[in-house]
């Protein structure tokens, strides 16, 4: 079984530490980075090209939707899902076609069926065989 793989994108510390605690519990994913940093954060994306990128939206320097247009603009297959402490977002991240949209503080049960619904949607891919 090929993990999914993740990449964590937010500069508050305490929330990143527990989304990679909370993802570290579920069975086949792989935690390939925590970047504080948004303005490291498309190098790191593009060159890890994890499957999920979850990403906090209001960031010093560059906000989610800046990373998210900037790492596709270079062509990445990373899907994001938002982690944000505001619902506000919802409509736009629509229209960003974000993977998914989790608010703060994360609950595992959410995050686990959002995991588990991109490893459905890719369950025939010829790149990931998931068992769950």
């Amino acid at each position: 079984m090929k993990p999914i793989t993740c990449l964590i994108v937010d500069n508050d510390q305490f929330a990143s530490e527990r989304l990679e605690n909370l993802l570290s519990k579920i069975e086949g994913v792989e935690i390939l980075g925590n970047i504080e940093a948004s303005v490291s954060a498309v190098s790191a994306i593009v060159e890890k090209n994890p499957d999920l990128v979850f990403i906090e939206v209001e960031m010093p320097v560059k906000n989610g939707f800046d990373v998210m247009s900037e790492v596709r603009n270079k062509y990445s297959d990373s899907e994001f899902i938002l982690v944000t402490s505001f619902n506000h977002y919802a409509i736009k991240a629509i229209n960003y076609s974000v993977y998914g949209y989790l608010l703060k503080p994360v609950d595992y049960d959410e995050l686990k069926e959002v995991v588990h619904g991109y490893i459905r949607s890719n369950k025939n891919s010829e790149t990931h065989t998931y068992e769950y």
